[in-house]
């Protein structure tokens, strides 16, 4: 799992949260192992009350080996953390830097969730006995410029 606007560890650009263009990230992945059907995508963030979901996409093609920069035409969008399906761009509240962590899933098969439950909890229960492979790019984001 990697993406070419950013490396792990790294800070993401501001082009993909609240103060810039608010788009999704690009994010690259290697083929899955033998038997991959689709893959499913989530990207989260650990807060001191459990987890907060920003992009959740499911019903990933095989063939695809990431999702392009600002794309909504990947697979089918969860919803995310707000109950949108769409992604939600880092708009951190508090100040210093802070880990979030994109995670894609190789399947075995489609995952079996309704459209309008699709959220990263409804995902992952879907996905439990699916998962072949998964990989997570953790990275940072620190807010600059907030009161």
């Amino acid at each position: 799992m990697t993406s070419p606007a950013f490396g792990p560890g790294e800070l993401m650009p501001v082009e993909f949260s609240c103060d810039g263009a608010g788009i999704s990230p690009p994010v690259e992945w290697q083929a899955g192992p033998p038997g991959t059907k689709s893959y499913a995508l989530t990207l989260w963030h650990r807060t001191p009350d459990g987890v907060k979901s920003y992009w959740v996409v499911y019903d990933i093609p095989a063939t695809a080996r990431g999702i392009p920069k600002g794309s909504r035409s990947v697979g089918t969008l969860g919803l995310n953390g707000k109950q949108r399906a769409e992604y939600d761009p880092m708009c951190s509240k508090g100040p210093g830097r802070k880990d979030y962590h994109i995670t894609v899933y190789a399947l075995s098969a489609r995952p079996q969730v309704q459209p309008g439950n699709a959220t990263r909890e409804a995902i992952l229960e879907a996905i439990s006995k699916l998962v072949l492979a998964e990989g997570t790019l953790t990275y940072a984001f620190e807010r600059k410029g907030q009161p």
